[in-house]
């Protein structure tokens, strides 16, 4: 992000370009520099979660890193 003018302005010709297509919403506003509302936005979501997001990503992440055959199944799973 540069700063807020070149912020907000990018923002309105993303908009004016979204206004000219059918069935395309406008990006909303959430200030100059979107980094910390997304940030806290994110944090108040994992908080909220009923379990431990740190354990649940770890869990998951040797969950594919220890067999070769589940780490293939996610490399075909990302590419479709």
């Amino acid at each position: 992000m540069d700063g807020p003018a070149v912020n907000l302005s990018s923002l309105k010709l993303i908009n004016e370009q979204f206004s000219k297509e059918d069935d395309v919403l406008p990006l909303v506003v959430i200030g100059t520099c979107s980094l910390h509302q997304v940030h806290t936005a994110i944090r108040k979501g994992v908080e909220s979660l009923p379990f431990d997001f740190d354990v649940f990503v770890n869990d998951l992440f040797a969950w594919f890193k220890l067999s070769s055959a589940r780490r293939f199944d996610y490399v075909d799973v990302q590419r479709e």
